[in-house]
């Protein structure tokens, strides 16, 4: 993709967009776990790498090539960001594709994993800077007092296509780019809604289920409007925009209806954080936005809820879809062993033993939900087990204990610890807090 110059554009930043549009051009086109990136993430990483660029020959550094960069220009462009107020998720999002970059011309530890923004803002308290990935308080429509219906006939009144999609966000969870991109005529699988085609985030595949009863038939209400709305081989969007234009379009007509933080404090987003505590509620599971804890249904029963919308949402792990309706967990800074790493592991089944591995300090979740530690942390770490029987007595013990008792489970423990990058502590013994 060849970059677009501006008429005020010098020669030497010219020669330092045409370096970085090549290697964008080079690995740009596929992701980082090997995969087809969508023609949205490529063009984005050019358009996030242009801006980058830019800015940086502003601030006065003038280099013309790609394998000219260097962390303190980096950290010139983040702190700049931060004094014109970016927001938090956006100074991520930017950091985030700079990271893959600086991995692209051999220089992958210009930006350390999992440390964001704050790492280049050393005068500036990490809690302002860190984006919360789990909610506190809840981002529905109906749960921020307004009323879901009287939204979409107000909607109607403006554009009936765009009534449909917020229908369908409502419904069935959709992200706004699938809101656009979906061809409701084509994704109803009469049980289920199949999201394909490259509709998904990331190309991902994915099934939402149409359920039974009263939400059922809102569902399915929801996708016979949304059939109205276009024709047979038609996607929701307006067809004679461009996607971008649609998005802007999208854009224009939430903020007719309000629907923005400043107006009435929620955005299109909260009709997927609706979706997501309703589908809660109809496995009989009360989410943290809504009041609920972990003590309300046995662990299983919760842990099968969530799996259901975070497939149905089209998420991996259970964090993620935190970040829609909280965490059923206490905070783990909490609890005196810190956090839980891994999954329960299975001593005797038989006998109903269980065993969860804790560590302390607790992992954190990365930018993109995956736990770690930080490498400063982990000598500092210090681990132990919780065995649980059927009854449900509790006894705690160290690793290096629970391994001579339980040979068997060395295994699953070590492939847990080099998920963290602590395998080295395996026959850890016990250690006084």
């Amino acid at each position: 993709m060849h970059p677009k110059f501006l008429s005020t554009d010098t020669r030497s930043l010219k020669n330092l967009l045409t370096s970085v549009a090549d290697t964008i051009d080079r690995y740009g086109g596929e992701r980082t776990n090997g995969k087809v990136a969508s023609e949205r993430t490529f063009r984005q990483n050019h358009e996030v790498m242009a801006a980058f660029c830019r800015r940086l020959h502003k601030l006065g550094f003038i280099i013309e090539g790609a394998s000219q960069l260097r962390r303190t220009h980096i950290e010139a462009v983040v702190q700049d960001w931060w004094r014109d107020g970016l927001s938090q998720k956006t100074m991520q999002n930017q950091l985030s594709r700079v990271r893959i970059f600086c991995g692209w011309i051999g220089k992958p530890d210009m930006v350390a994993r999992g440390n964001g923004a704050a790492q280049f803002l050393p005068d500036v308290d990490p809690a302002a800077v860190k984006v919360k990935t789990i909610a506190e308080k809840t981002k529905s429509w109906t749960g921020n007092g307004l009323d879901a219906g009287r939204i979409i006939r107000a909607a109607m009144a403006e554009d009936f296509r765009h009534a449909a999609m917020l229908a369908l966000g409502l419904t069935f969870g959709l992200r706004k780019k699938e809101m656009l991109l979906i061809k409701p005529w084509r994704a109803d699988k009469t049980t289920y809604l199949e999201i394909t085609d490259n509709v998904g985030k990331n190309g991902k595949y994915r099934q939402i289920p149409i359920e039974s009863g009263e939400f059922g038939q809102s569902q399915r209400a929801a996708l016979e409007m949304a059939k109205q709305a276009c024709k047979k081989m038609e996607s929701l969007a307006w067809p004679e925009l461009s996607l971008k234009a649609a998005e802007n379009r999208y854009y224009y007509l939430m903020k007719r209806l309000g629907l923005t933080k400043a107006e009435l404090g929620v955005t299109g987003h909260g009709a997927r954080a609706e979706y997501a505590e309703l589908t809660l509620l109809l496995e009989g599971v009360v989410p943290p936005t809504l009041g609920g804890n972990e003590k309300q249904l046995p662990r299983g029963r919760i842990e099968d809820a969530m799996l259901k919308v975070s497939s149905a949402m089209g998420h991996n792990d259970l964090h993620t879809t935190g970040a829609y309706y909280g965490s059923f967990s206490r905070p783990q800074s909490m609890n005196e062993l810190g956090g839980r790493i891994g999954s329960t592991l299975i001593l005797d089944v038989g006998m109903a033993v269980t065993c969860q591995i804790w560590a302390n300090p607790a992992p954190r979740p990365d930018e993109h939900g995956v736990d770690y530690i930080p490498r400063s942390s982990r000598p500092k770490v210090v681990l132990a087990a919780v065995v649980e029987s059927e009854d449900g007595a509790e006894e705690q013990m160290s690793l290096k204990d629970l391994v001579e008792r339980w040979p068997g489970i060395r295994c699953q423990i070590l492939r847990q610890l080099e998920a963290l990058q602590i395998e080295d502590l395996i026959d850890q013994g016990w250690v006084e807090k």
